[in-house]
């Protein structure tokens, strides 16, 4: 072989090198812009929390005349749902199941696109993975 097939290959092996660190460097700021943004929304959901259960509680009670609030909160139920007379604590039992939720797969995968970024080639799993990692409750 000559020097200029050399020269040839090692310039295309280097182009190959530079390309490669360069696409790892923008998928970091990729990853790192994914993660704030999350952190962000979570912050601004946060802070305006009651408002926005106050919002939503209204506009389901506009759009459903049989829901009523519950005292003046922002928690809503129906005729129903009310039990006839009040429920003493002592009947009320609550029973532990090893059994995980059904997995409803469409919300997963579409929950899944909200997610920040893990690393450059994944997304978190699990809103309470990212949640754990970028944003966890003080």
């Amino acid at each position: 072989m000559d020097a200029e097939l050399w020269l040839g290959l090692l310039g295309a092996l280097t182009a190959v090198g530079g390309l490669y660190y360069a696409r790892r460097a923008l998928d970091h700021a990729a990853v790192e812009q994914s993660r704030e943004a999350f952190v962000k929304e979570r912050t601004d959901l946060r802070q305006r929390f009651g408002q926005l259960c106050e919002m939503a509680a209204d506009m389901h009670v506009l759009a459903r005349s049989s829901l009523e609030r519950i005292g003046g909160t922002s928690l809503l139920w129906e005729e129903t749902m009310r039990p006839p007379t009040p429920v003493p604590l002592s009947a009320v039992v609550v029973e532990w199941q090893d059994a995980p939720p059904p997995v409803n797969l469409a919300l997963l995968q579409a929950a899944r696109r909200c997610l920040p970024k893990e690393s450059k080639a994944h997304r978190y799993e699990r809103y309470s993975s990212a949640m754990g990692a970028l944003a966890r409750p003080a």
